[in-house]
């Protein structure tokens, strides 16, 4: 007799510890399944990081190309009117050389008669000469320091932000598939945490293992 009673209870804890098993074990299946959900959202999550940044960084390095580009496009204009100037100042060098030692020349002649001949063109030409240099040396090139000095990383900043895709956009969130943790305003444009479960229908869209809300634009 005390045999069977412990045999009963024998099989009365077997069955528990069966129960408890099934019990583990489907905690262990939806522990496994939540560990290979979180580690797929996590490599999707650091292929958008890596994508996303990757964009900003193509942009940037865009940018800065452009901007060497144009740098050197205006640089290079500049430099080919210098060189333009250069070459007409040593056309002109000459020709006041020529002048110079005409003059000289002039100076060097012992007979009165001969130096007054022609001295007034002579002269009226020097001085035109003259004249002409200084206007044709006065232009004043320059490159556009500001534009390149300037502070480069507010600007591309600006004009990233019109490049952010998506740009940013009214947000509508979703009554139905809020947390219950979660306090949307009366328009369902914003969201807080609350300390305290609301009591919501039952959905089963409706996320309650993690602090989420769905949005849609408009």
């Amino acid at each position: 007799e005390a045999a069977g009673t412990f045999q009963n209870i024998l099989k009365t804890a077997a069955s528990d510890l069966r129960s408890e098993m099934k019990l583990l074990e489907e905690c262990q299946r939806r522990q496994e399944k939540k560990l290979s959900g979180i580690q797929n959202e996590a490599q999707i999550l650091e292929q958008h990081i890596t994508s996303e940044f990757a964009k900003l960084r193509q942009f940037l390095q865009d940018k800065e190309q452009q901007l060497k580009q144009q740098l050197k496009e205006e640089k290079e204009g500049i430099l080919g009117k210098i060189e333009i100037n250069l070459r007409k100042i040593e056309e002109m060098k000459e020709e006041v050389q020529k002048k110079i030692c005409g003059i000289q020349s002039k100076l060097e002649q012992k007979d009165s008669l001969h130096f007054l001949t022609g001295i007034k063109i002579i002269k009226k030409r020097a001085m035109e000469e003259h004249k002409f240099n200084e206007r044709e040396g006065n232009e004043d090139d320059s490159l556009s320091f500001g534009e390149y000095k300037g502070p480069l990383q507010y600007t591309a900043w600006k004009e990233m932000l019109s490049h952010v895709n998506p740009g940013l956009s009214h947000l509508t969130l979703d009554q139905k598939k809020a947390h219950p943790h979660l306090i949307l305003t009366d328009n369902l444009t914003s969201v807080m945490y609350g300390d305290v479960e609301l009591q919501l229908s039952d959905n089963p869209e409706r996320y309650d293992s993690r602090l989420c809300v769905l949005g849609s634009q408009g």
